[in-house]
């Protein structure tokens, strides 16, 4: 039977290329995509015409409710943090038989694990907790409720309580992605290009305290990879893949994880390479200097989220394969050269 898949997302950074990744791999599969206005359907219709275009936003709780219900599979790639659009897929899923049981995958964020800094304060720190999705899992479960992105977490961990032979979830959890996205929406993510951004508008070099946090990375492709994965496991009716309360996934290269100091050194080095700046070594700026750039400046360059990807890798057969952060970083200047230019 060809499954039915259900996307939010579809033209954003991450769900855009995971979109490309399934249409690629499962052509024949049924899609229909959220799509917030005519013009962003015309575009993604003519990238991929089999997809059905469903005119809405995460706010259409109705619609949702019944695209998750009429789906086999539902991607919830648009947002870690609406709890609205969250209730209304649970709620159609949830209307799923035993029989024929409705999967949720849903993209979170290794935000989520910053919430030690940002209770204390520490920010530009180092820290030496490493987190590992099948090691940790119960401590997974149990971060606290005033983490980022955790009050969606715990409705997706939620989904599936009294009904987990109707409901299959699963949390996909990345750190900072990076990378071309194959997507015909945004092309951008969100932590490099906003510094390179900020450094590009301030003609200034800059990190956060000094510059010791440290974070993991992953490519946008091999990301969408995991997606894919995770979708097939759902065809096959949840295949070897982990469900529900063991359904956590960090997705994470292989590379060695980053201090955000280095990255402001190399950000800084290419930048001055191209006679945006005049000095690369980076100036320490406090968490409330950071802001002015970013209301989330100091969260987003200055905490320390370091995962480990053991579940994808055991249980899935993942591996990642796509370029290094550090080798991407001249194209996330170029990019935040032509929008300034654009401007």
């Amino acid at each position: 039977m060809t499954p039915k898949v259900f996307f939010t997302g579809a033209t954003g950074y991450v769900g855009g290329d995971a979109l490309a990744r399934l249409v690629e791999a499962h052509p024949n599969w049924q899609y229909r995509a959220l799509v917030r206005d005519e013009a962003k359907g015309s575009v993604l219709s003519k990238a991929h015409p089999s997809i059905e275009i469903v005119e809405g936003d995460l706010d259409s709780e109705a619609l949702l409710e019944r695209e998750a219900k009429n789906a086999d599979i539902v991607l919830n790639l648009a947002s870690s943090d609406h709890v609205a659009a969250t209730n209304a897929l649970v709620k159609g899923l949830r209307q799923h038989s035993v029989q024929a049981p409705g999967f949720l995958i849903h993209c979170s964020g290794t935000g989520v694990l910053v919430y030690p800094d940002m209770d204390n304060g520490t920010f530009g720190e180092s820290s030496n907790e490493i987190w590992d999705d099948v090691k940790d899992i119960e401590k997974i479960r149990h971060i606290p409720s005033h983490a980022p992105h955790r009050n969606i977490d715990e409705l997706v961990f939620a989904a599936s309580q009294n009904d987990d032979q109707k409901v299959k979830t699963a949390i996909v959890c990345p750190p900072l992605i990076y990378g071309q996205s194959r997507g015909t929406g945004n092309p951008r993510s969100i932590q490099l290009p906003s510094l390179a951004r900020a450094m590009i508008e301030s003609k200034q070099v800059f990190q956060v305290g000094k510059g010791q946090s440290l974070w993991s990375a992953i490519h946008v492709q091999d990301l969408s990879n995991v997606f894919l994965l995770l979708a097939e496991a759902a065809a096959r009716g949840g295949g070897t893949a982990s469900w529900n309360e063991h359904g956590y996934y960090f997705t994470v290269s292989d590379e060695a994880d980053f201090k955000w100091g280095d990255a402001s050194t190399a950000l800084g080095q290419i930048l001055r390479d191209k006679g945006v700046v005049f000095h690369a070594t980076p100036q320490h700026f406090h968490a409330e200097q950071a802001a002015s750039f970013h209301p989330y400046g100091a969260v987003l360059w200055g905490t320390n989220s370091m995962s480990r990807a053991s579940r994808a890798k055991t249980e899935l057969g993942w591996s990642p394969t796509h370029r290094a952060m550090f080798d991407a970083l001249e194209d996330v200047v170029n990019v935040e050269l032509a929008a300034q230019r654009k401007d």
